[in-house]
């Protein structure tokens, strides 16, 4: 009888489910051994792929998690400095800063993205920024546990594969055997 691994979120409920075959030969029952294994070759090839995705979307996550996070402590910088004069160190390019005097700040420009910078008042932008670290913390452990339960699954059809190809193998030794002690 077949069992199947359980998904938690609604996301793994769209991945393809893997099957780890308890009974091969009951299993097999009926069914061509090169069919069999074509197809789960390609739910192999299907997993694999699908965790390949996953693994550059948790890198695009990690990446963006520290950004957002600059940018939230220099927010909540500024909303601390209201009503001072600070020197701030401001990055031009990578490795090259320059400082700045600044005061009296209500307002920061937020890059959005896709080259889209947008002004915030000071509040709205920690609020934003706060929403976005949050969701973006949220996305990443969703994130690794469906790359958890792909790798799951690749591994489960794996050892499906292994267990049906070595079945047949034993399948046709016994069939040749059997042959050859009838010839005898």
């Amino acid at each position: 009888m077949a069992s199947s691994v359980e998904s938690s979120s609604s996301a793994q409920q769209a991945m393809p489910v893997a099957e780890f075959i308890e009974d091969i030969p009951a299993f097999m029952t009926g069914k061509n051994v090169d069919k069999v294994l074509n197809e789960l070759n390609e739910k192999y090839k299907a997993l694999k792929l699908l965790e390949q995705q996953m693994m550059q979307r948790k890198a695009r996550l990690m990446t963006k998690l520290p950004e957002i996070q600059k940018a939230l402590d220099m927010v909540l910088k500024l909303i601390d400095g209201q009503g001072m004069e600070m020197t701030l160190d401001f990055e031009l390019c990578p490795s090259v800063y320059s400082k700045a005097k600044i005061s009296d700040v209500k307002s920061v420009n937020l890059w959005l993205g896709a080259g889209v910078m947008v002004e915030y008042e000071l509040e709205e932008a920690k609020e934003l920024l706060e929403t976005n670290l949050a969701t973006c913390k949220a996305n990443l452990n969703t994130a690794h546990a469906d790359l958890a339960f792909l790798q799951e699954g690749a591994t489960t059809t794996e050892v499906s594969i292994a267990r049906i190809y070595n079945y047949d193998v034993e399948r046709r030794r016994l069939l040749k055997e059997s042959g050859q002690a009838e010839s005898s």
